[in-house]
């Protein structure tokens, strides 16, 4: 396993395009999304004994602002791994992130998937 130099030094831009701002809005979103989602995870109790390390999590947010989908498809992306971990580590929905999926009503839905499922009917007590 490789791992992700921390901070990673930019790719070099085209000369003609030094000095203007490079903007990916569906990156945007991405970020924007896990920065939330690290916000959230930071700042409130989640369970007793729960902790969260802010290196790490600087460190999966560098790797959202920078991996390269062409090094994802050839598997060959330690930024990409280390978001997996991180994800995986943290319980979050990866397809959220990402922007696959456009709303949260499908992560509640697709979470949903995983319960029992099954009807259940409450008994009122001295009914």
């Amino acid at each position: 396993m490789r791992v992700v130099k921390f901070p990673a030094q930019p790719k070099r831009r085209p000369a003609g395009l030094m000095g203007a701002p490079v903007s990916d809005p569906k990156r945007e979103r991405m970020v924007a999304r896990a920065e939330r989602i690290v916000e959230l995870l930071s700042t409130r109790v989640i369970r007793d004994g729960w902790s969260f390390d802010t290196n790490r999590a600087a460190r999966f947010l560098h790797c959202l602002r920078t991996f390269d989908v062409k090094d994802v498809k050839d598997g060959n992306s330690p930024e990409f791994a280390e978001i997996l971990d991180w994800v995986s580590d943290h319980g979050q929905s990866l397809n959220w992130i990402l922007g696959s999926e456009p709303s949260p009503d499908s992560m509640i839905c697709m979470l949903a998937q995983y319960s029992p499922g099954r009807r259940q009917t409450r008994v009122l007590q001295g009914a």
